[in-house]
């Protein structure tokens, strides 16, 4: 990769932005120059409530690190990620359950980059204190 500046999309609702969502996040500097993290707009999950509050409350958490910035988005997570040119989602996997979920759609977006769009995605299990 030389020296391009690789970036990492980690999406989700995060309501809320949780130590384990922080822990993922920071772990994922170690991979990478900079971590976009994208609070979605999901009517599926019935709490579009205040996203803009969200996107401050866990800026607020970094605002240690130059690295991270936060933003909000609507429509699908992988057009995001190509509009801010992300190499990498990263997921947190929790259980069994959580990788089969992700797997899922990990494959679907390497249906998408059939079409055209790049992403790869990296998991990261818990940390263990």
């Amino acid at each position: 990769m030389g020296n391009a500046e690789r970036t990492a999309l980690f999406a989700g609702s995060f309501n809320p932005f949780t130590i384990g969502h922080e822990s993922v996040v920071r772990r994922a500097l170690c991979l990478c120059e900079r971590v976009v993290i994208a609070v979605g707009h999901n009517i599926d999950k019935g709490h579009a409530g205040d996203i803009a509050g969200r996107v401050r409350r866990i800026a607020d958490v970094f605002l240690d690190e130059p690295r991270v910035s936060v933003s909000e988005y609507t429509g699908l997570t992988v057009d995001f990620a190509r509009r801010i040119g992300a190499d990498f989602m990263v997921r947190g996997v929790r259980t069994v359950a959580d990788y089969e979920y992700e797997r899922n759609l990990a494959d679907v977006r390497s249906e998408e980059r059939r079409v055209g769009k790049e992403c790869r995605s990296r998991w990261s299990p818990p940390c263990r204190n």
